[in-house]
């Protein structure tokens, strides 16, 4: 299984993208009446950075490789920091269009305010040079504009930098044809590797480096990397993808990983059982008494708590065993509960439940897996809680088990936030204002071949449980 990928930058969010509109000091395109389609965030952030990453020479100037450096991550000058956000760039370059830009003038009308405009190329005029001596006496700041379309989508760009420095700062207004708008505010070096981040709508006080960010990006001259909490993007500067992965969905496998417990948990001391192998999906015959166990709330009356200690110090569960052949799930315990189950209006039934707890802290994720399954084992519910990227999520599982730990037919539901009081087979959801936002399905064909899939928020992810 892949590694939740940790999202030490906070990042920017995979959504449509945002066409710049015509209005305010962020004017240049965006047409809510065009039949284009709309463009992502993530693709107006990529065609922003590649016009400025493709002739970031000509923008900042050049430097013999004798004095470039090369770092990790990107530092700049204090002055050139000081500048980096939209408030001040728009100060320096009123522009809000090539056309505006090409007449050199400044805010009120003052004349001469960009000087020496030109394009770039005479024969794509998309990108535009000038400098700027007026806003700071005795001070010249080298400038560019780029204004572009695609699709439905716009892009303004503006780049600032000062002739002695070795980076530019930058701001980029985006919008998707579908009048969504997003800040796309960022940082080059001459060598071309960026950071920045995007921030929801139109936000002139944000600068590369600030929180409470929609998503983050990096990258060089040949690849750029898009994250923010749903997803973790890779592609080439020419839109070809990389790589692609999700916390959510990683985070969803792992908890539907730990149910690699399920052949342990039929009755019997260590979950040894003769149950007969099941070769076909019977997942409708989950018994009625474990689908009302299937909420979380009910899972809590035998098990309230979310530790693999507090599990083992309760005196109410016996046969308490840690699962075997399971080296990757040392935070698993599974014990019996003998008693009084509560059932349907106020009933009881007598029953001996098989509980497992499981406990997985894993890059970004902290999952919390409670698991039931009654009888002979040949059925289980159960309810995880996650956290990822200090996000709240629940995944509700029934699963059906077969003989051994080998394999398992299984369907799920990921809803957002923390609930207890849904289940897989819940239904009514959006009355109760709950969104389902993931759904998982596990086949079992053969101990080799255990087809699985997993979808989050659109994105879907096959792969086979028997291998991972």
């Amino acid at each position: 299984m892949n590694k939740l990928y940790k999202i030490s930058f906070v990042v920017f969010l995979v959504v449509s993208l945002i066409s710049l509109t015509a209005c305010g000091g962020h004017g240049g395109g965006g047409n809510n009446n065009s039949t284009p389609e709309a463009i992502s965030e993530m693709t107006a952030v990529r065609l922003s950075l590649g016009a400025v990453v493709d002739n970031i020479t000509d923008i900042i100037g050049y430097t013999p490789n004798s004095v470039r450096e090369v770092r990790a991550s990107i530092t700049i000058s204090d002055k050139l920091k000081n500048l980096a956000k939209g408030e001040i760039i728009n100060k320096i370059i009123p522009s809000n269009s090539i056309n505006e830009f090409m007449t050199g003038k400044g805010a009120n009308d003052i004349a001469d305010w960009i000087k020496s405009p030109t394009y770039l190329n005479e024969s794509n005029k998309k990108l535009v040079l000038g400098y700027c001596d007026k806003y700071e006496e005795n001070q010249r700041y080298n400038v560019a504009l780029y204004e572009a379309k695609e699709g439905a989508g716009s892009i303004l760009t503006k780049i600032v930098t000062l002739p002695t420095e070795t980076a530019a700062v930058a701001v980029s207004y985006l919008n998707d044809g579908n009048g969504n708008n997003s800040t796309f505010v960022f940082v080059i070096k001459q060598n071309g590797e960026f950071e920045g981040r995007t921030f929801k709508g139109t936000n002139d006080t944000v600068t590369f480096d600030s929180d409470n960010n929609s998503a983050f990006v990096y990258g060089d001259k040949t690849q750029m990397t898009y994250q923010n909490d749903e997803s973790f993007e890779v592609v080439n500067l020419d839109g070809t993808s990389v790589s692609s992965s999700s916390p959510l969905i990683e985070a969803f496998k792992s908890a539907i990983n730990t149910l690699k417990i399920a052949g342990q948990l039929r009755t019997g001391k260590d979950g040894k059982s003769d149950s007969a192998t099941i070769k076909e999906n019977q997942l409708t015959q989950i018994p009625q008494i474990l689908v009302f166990l299937g909420d979380g709330d009910k899972l809590d009356q035998y098990m309230n708590y979310s530790t693999i200690e507090e599990f083992i110090n309760d005196n109410n569960i016996t046969n308490k065993f840690l699962p075997k052949y399971l080296e990757d799930y040392e935070k698993v315990r599974i014990g019996d509960y003998n008693g009084n189950l509560p059932y349907y209006s106020g009933a009881t039934a007598e029953a001996t439940l098989r509980l497992a707890l499981s406990v997985i802290d894993k890059d970004s994720a902290h999952i919390v897996t409670k698991v039931a399954g009654q009888d002979d084992g040949l059925y289980i519910v159960a309810i995880s809680y996650l956290t990822v990227n200090e996000k709240e999520y629940t995944v509700a599982v029934g699963a059906q088990m077969i003989k051994g730990s080998n394999g398992i037919f299984l369907e799920a539901k990921m809803f957002e936030g923390k609930h207890n009081d849904v289940n897989y087979q819940s239904t009514d959801n959006e009355k109760r204002n709950i969104k389902v936002i993931g759904t998982a399905k596990v086949d079992y064909v053969s101990e080799e071949d255990i087809p699985a899939s997993i979808t989050v928020n659109g994105k879907t992810v096959t792969f086979n449980a028997a291998k991972e």
